[in-house]
């Protein structure tokens, strides 16, 4: 049923084999070029792994859709994640997660959507009393996130699930709005 999805897929995604490669201590998957190292989140409908490119040695961070888990409708599950790379695609902002690559395997019936890896985690981990962020850090996301959400506003976008977990952090100081799942556009 998902094949016949094919051809309403966006063009940026490429139906790719997944490769497994397995170790004496443990499997290893690799996507194409991307092997998954390590699960550092779960949301709603997939999981996220720390990615490593071995082609370039870039990290990335890997959204992994199975639909069939997910949904009880494969179909819907599709509409669900195509619309998700719609969205990625569309924004081109610095305080808005980037996509670098979304692919799609056939043979297991999982999507894959590469990310930039936020390597400082979210917002969440640092609204602890005992890991916070000093008021200037504090000001310094806020003016970033505010930044994401006028762009998205400007672009007829609606995220309507902004949150910590939703704020990405980078070592360079750059936050960014993450998570498309559930917002739409007004267009």
């Amino acid at each position: 049923m998902l094949g016949l999805r094919r051809q309403s897929l966006p063009s940026v995604i490429q139906i790719q084999p997944v490769v497994y490669i397995k170790s004496e201590t443990k499997c290893i998957t690799q996507v194409n070029k991307y092997v998954l190292l390590k699960k550092i989140g779960t949301g709603a409908s997939s999981k996220i792994y720390v990615t490593l490119d071995t082609k370039t040695q870039n990290y990335y961070a890997t959204k992994v859709f199975k639909p069939v888990y997910f949904y009880g409708d494969p179909i819907k599950a599709m509409d669900h994640f195509e619309r998700e790379i719609r969205i990625l695609w569309k924004f081109h902002h610095e305080n808005i997660l980037g996509a670098h690559e979304a692919l799609y395997s056939e043979t297991n019936l999982t999507a894959y959507i590469v990310l930039e890896w936020a390597d400082c985690g979210s917002l969440e981990q640092y609204t602890t009393p005992t890991n916070s962020l000093h008021l200037s850090e504090i000001a310094a996301v806020i003016i970033q996130v505010v930044r994401g959400v006028m762009h998205l506003h400007e672009k007829g976008y609606a995220h309507k699930d902004i949150k910590p977990s939703n704020i990405l952090l980078f070592s360079n100081g750059t936050a960014k709005i993450s998570d498309f799942g559930i917002g739409h556009t007004s267009q």
